[in-house]
């Protein structure tokens, strides 16, 4: 079922879904038609410990369509006159599901399996927070974040890039306008020079600027060889996903500059998300080989040597509601963190999330290697605690080639077990100390 063209005024059911690809939302039906106003989006398990309202569209996590449980939250939501429920469903519920629709007069909405469902309600709530603000020219953003950066430049008066939370860059603006050395590193490097990031002012004002959404200014320095240059966060919901900075032209900034930065934010949240999704197909490939080869089936060699030796690392945390909004994004987060500090430790790693825990696949190329990996893990759970505000803890299995891997897991998720039971200081166990209180 195709929802029509979004209508002019409120955020409408049928605005929302023409605002997202089909790959991510599918109609499938709406007894009430698609002009049911939307408010936001919330998650919810089958439980009734979350209340529903008018205009909700409601995420059920964990559910299993053909329930009676998930029948009890249909009848909810047409009670609070939620605009909609979205659930993950295979071929053999559409039917079912159509029918369910109808007999509750509610619209349902499904999802890919594969989906995440931190992604989905980021997604959503950015999209709805973004029609709320007035932003009412969405449909006609720029067609890829290249020529998005470009657009701001012209807006702002100044050479454009934009980050992604990882401080990588994954635009830039090529107008001619001027230009400075830290601009050109951060280009030729694809990320924030590791020499700015060094200085604590910067941290500092990335931490201020992460925090609020004010626009922050860096004055000039080195008699103008790093020019004056402003930012500001990109948000997806209330999550930080990027930056943009802009370095001064050939004029000062002025109000109707900041202005325009600001007012290109939530444009700019809506192609991120969309660049990740796109820049996730391939890693998403390469993460189904790797949940096959943890669970036992064919995953191949993964792009590993036959003698090279890998190591499984479990991550989990205390104190997160998985089954609230908020849980479902920090476990995102969480993942967010692992992969980008496995990847940066070696390119080959890769990490997972398998439901409550991360895992993670590193390569071991030596005594040494294994030494770092623990001194990355040890750090990995102090920064990301950090972060999320919550404890985490890691388990590390046996280095074991690629056809070892099941062993490798099934010894990291023990040694997690053993490291989240203990608490104390010591939030890092591998399975070589703590193998006889597994056995």
């Amino acid at each position: 079922m195709r929802a029509p063209d979004p209508p002019d005024g409120p955020l409408t059911l049928g605005a929302l879904l023409c605002r997202l690809s089909p790959v991510v939302l599918e109609l499938l039906a709406s007894p009430l038609g698609v002009d049911v106003p939307v408010t936001r989006a919330v998650i919810a398990g089958t439980s009734d410990d979350v209340d529903l309202a008018e205009g909700d569209v409601v995420l059920v996590v964990g559910a299993d369509p053909t329930t009676d449980e998930f029948a009890g939250v249909l009848e909810r939501a047409a009670a609070a006159r939620s605009a909609a429920v979205v659930i993950k469903a295979r071929p053999e519920h559409v039917l079912p599901l159509r029918a369910l629709a109808g007999h509750h007069g509610v619209a349902v909405v499904t999802a890919p399996a594969s989906a995440d469902w931190g992604q989905v309600f980021t997604l959503l709530r950015t999209v709805s927070s973004a029609a709320g603000s007035g932003h009412r020219d969405l449909d006609h953003a720029p067609a890829d974040l290249f020529a998005l950066a470009n657009a701001i430049a012209g807006a702002v008066g100044g050479a454009t890039t934009i980050e992604d939370r990882q401080l990588r860059v994954v635009a830039y603006s090529n107008l001619d306008q001027p230009i400075d050395s830290v601009r050109r590193d951060s280009i030729l490097g694809r990320s924030v020079p590791s020499y700015v990031m060094e200085r604590d002012d910067i941290v500092v004002m990335y931490r201020r600027m992460w925090a609020n959404t004010d626009v922050v200014h860096l004055p000039a320095e080195d008699d103008d060889r790093v020019r004056a240059r402003m930012g500001a966060a990109v948000r997806a919901a209330d999550e930080v996903i990027g930056t943009i900075w802009v370095v001064e032209g050939d004029r000062p900034f002025d109000a109707s500059a900041e202005r325009a930065l600001r007012d290109s934010a939530p444009v700019a949240a809506l192609h991120l998300l969309h660049h990740q999704a796109a820049a996730d197909v391939e890693r998403r490939r390469r993460t189904d080989a790797v949940r096959n080869a943890l669970d036992g089936r064919a995953g191949g060699r993964l792009g590993f040597a036959v003698d090279q030796r890998v190591t499984v690392v479990a991550f989990g945390t205390t104190g997160i509601d998985r089954d609230a909004a908020t849980g479902v994004v920090r476990h995102r987060r969480l993942l967010d963190l692992v992969a980008f500090q496995v990847e940066m430790f070696d390119a080959r790693g890769v990490a997972v999330s398998f439901g409550g825990t991360v895992l993670a696949i590193v390569p071991e190329p030596s005594e040494v290697g294994g030494r770092r990996l623990r001194e990355l893990v040890a750090d990995l759970t102090r920064r990301a605690g950090h972060a999320l505000k919550a404890d985490v803890f890691a388990g590390i299995g046996s280095a074991v080639d690629v056809d070892g891997l099941v062993e490798s897991r099934w010894e990291a998720e023990q040694a997690l077990a053993i490291a989240v039971e203990t608490g104390g200081s010591s939030t890092v166990r591998s399975i070589d100390a703590v193998r006889s209180a597994v056995v």
